[in-house]
């Protein structure tokens, strides 16, 4: 194995080394049910709901909004089916949640809209691709929607995922999520 390549950026990390970053203000994990839409749908032969999960990191900025960064798996594939029309995806990325209501606490609570950007790998089967075979390709997707903050622990949210899973199939998901944080 040549390091070479990587001694450069090594030295070039170690000042980001030294600097103070502050931990997130809480983690924990997402639970979700997606409802493929469109050509995902179409993909997947199926109108059954996907499940995912996700683990996250939150950092709050002030009384109104919040950073969450995440890294997760989701699967729209069904059980007893072949393998050719699946369609499963990882992702790492971020959203915001903005709080409609002001805090009243040393928590965030309330209802928040949120949104954000996630970079998708997508693995689709044979049938699902379109184009006859596994196919595994990484695209940005958006994600926006709506949730309730109910207490420190538990967030409820409805949110709709947006990209592109494959040159011929748009990946449309309705999500319904639970988070749970530390």
């Amino acid at each position: 194995m040549n390091v070479r390549p990587v001694l450069p950026v090594l030295f070039l990390a170690l000042p980001l080394a030294a600097q103070e970053w502050p931990g997130p203000d809480t983690i924990g994990v997402q639970v979700r049910v997606s409802q493929p839409g469109g050509d995902l749908s179409d993909a997947t032969s199926t109108s059954t709901p996907g499940v995912g999960a996700s683990l996250l990191a939150e950092l709050h900025f002030d009384s109104t909004v919040c950073a969450r960064f995440e890294m997760g798996a989701d699967d729209w594939s069904r059980p007893g089916v072949s393998g050719d029309r699946s369609v499963r995806s990882f992702h790492l990325g971020g959203e915001a949640l903005w709080f409609l209501v002001e805090d009243r606490d040393d928590w965030l609570k309330g209802p928040f809209l949120v949104g954000g950007i996630q970079m998708v790998d997508w693995s689709l089967g044979a049938s699902a691709s379109g184009t006859g075979s596994t196919l595994r390709v990484t695209h940005a997707a958006y994600t926006a929607g709506i949730g309730y903050r109910l207490n420190h622990h538990l967030d409820a949210e409805v949110k709709v995922l947006a990209g592109v899973a494959a040159p011929t199939v748009n990946a449309t998901a309705l999500q319904v999520c639970i988070s749970y944080r530390l």
